[in-house]
């Protein structure tokens, strides 16, 4: 009997508990935003253009592959970074967003909020990626061919795409609005293959 009660009580106490969380992700969910949001109208809503595609395609193209240690492709990985530099070249140009080039590899972006007092929000990507072996491709994993309306290409999900991405965002979303509401701190590592993390991110940290 003592044991029964006393298991009674530990499920009695877990299911307290449980209640408490759901009440408590009830109330933080479900209140009102409270930030000041800009709303982007019909009219300048994000629509894939022919530009924003090229651009992917061309980034895409970079053999930005990482091998074993001391063997990576260095010269792919500072022409797709003069690239990307070059292509949102516009992002530098605004006195609240600050570039810095770690290592001559790793790009930070920090794009300075209205709102000083919140934390800053952190995206991060890496533009290195693995192998490719052709004969198990398609096309050939850096032509990025347009096929069926995919991309085909090394990096289009792991992770040149996410990170071309997050900078068209911030592109466009500077077109409709003259400042971000909290400070985004945007972090492209130039390695996470195959030896991460003793490269690039730490150099990233250490800045």
């Amino acid at each position: 009997m003592a044991s029964i009660r006393k298991y009674s009580i530990y499920f009695l106490l877990i299911l307290a508990a449980l209640i408490l969380v759901l009440f408590y992700r009830a109330y933080v969910v479900h209140q009102s935003c409270r930030h000041d949001i800009t709303r982007i109208n019909n009219h300048t809503r994000l629509k894939l253009s022919s530009d924003m595609i090229q651009r992917l395609q061309t980034g895409l193209r970079y053999p930005t592959v990482s091998y074993k240690r001391g063997t990576e492709n260095l010269t792919a990985k500072i022409d797709y970074v003069n690239f990307i530099r070059d292509e949102f070249k516009e992002l530098e140009t605004y006195s609240f967003v600050k570039f810095d080039l770690i290592n001559n590899l790793s790009m930070l972006y920090e794009l300075e909020g209205k709102n000083k007092e919140l934390k800053p929000y952190l995206i991060a990507a890496h533009f290195d990626v693995v192998p490719a072996e052709k004969e198990q491709w398609k096309f050939d994993p850096f032509s990025a061919e347009l096929d069926e309306g995919f991309i085909n290409a090394r990096g289009t999900m792991d992770n040149k795409a996410s990170m071309i991405s997050q900078l068209e965002a911030a592109k466009l979303f500077l077109k409709v609005s003259n400042h971000f509401y909290k400070k985004i701190l945007k972090i492209y590592n130039w390695i996470k293959y195959p030896f991460f993390p003793q490269l690039g991110t730490e150099e990233i940290f250490r800045f």
